[in-house]
């Protein structure tokens, strides 16, 4: 409705996406867009949804919308070039998940490896010095320390996840 037929919408109901469909997504599109709810709840679905898109090989992206507002709310209010200019301009999703753990706890440096070690190689250079701008830590010693992170998630995602999981 909001990009005359350029995305089509799937509406899972955020944190109710399931394995299986993140596997039927990641059949059809590598780089789906999330578009959740732009509040805390929202936040916490898109990362949810990263993780599962992420371990099959996907590179999800999300578009960033105004906060406090959802999809279907701009379209009922008669925004729907707010919607439809965050569609055309998603921004990557690991990035978002990066941010809301260094927000949390910039210390954790296990977890924003993790994160980094999740997204695509071409952006591990952006992501250790989103780390470094905010942290101060080396980044040769940043980068030395990813490559055992990259090794694990390539062989185990999930369990990699799961330690995250764990975390909190």
């Amino acid at each position: 409705l909001a990009t005359d037929g350029q995305h089509t919408g799937v509406a899972p109901l955020g944190t109710s996406f399931t394995a299986t469909q993140a596997t039927q997504l990641a059949a059809i599109c590598r780089e789906p867009i999330i578009a959740s709810d732009a509040d805390n709840a929202g936040r916490a679905a898109t990362e949810h949804d990263y993780w599962l898109l992420a371990t099959l090989g996907g590179s999800p992206r999300t578009a960033c919308l105004p906060e406090t507002t959802d999809p279907a709310s701009l379209l009922a209010c008669g925004d729907r070039g707010l919607l439809t200019k965050a569609l055309l301009c998603p921004k990557p999703t690991w990035m978002h998940v990066l941010d809301q753990r260094l927000n949390q706890d910039p210390e954790d440096f296990v977890s924003a490896l993790i994160v980094i070690a999740s997204a695509p190689p071409d952006a591990w250079t952006v992501a250790t010095k989103m780390i470094t701008d905010r942290v101060d830590v080396p980044e040769p010693l940043l980068r030395g320390a990813l490559a055992p992170v990259v090794q694990a998630w390539n062989s185990s995602p999930n369990q990699m996840v799961a330690t995250l999981a764990l975390k909190r």
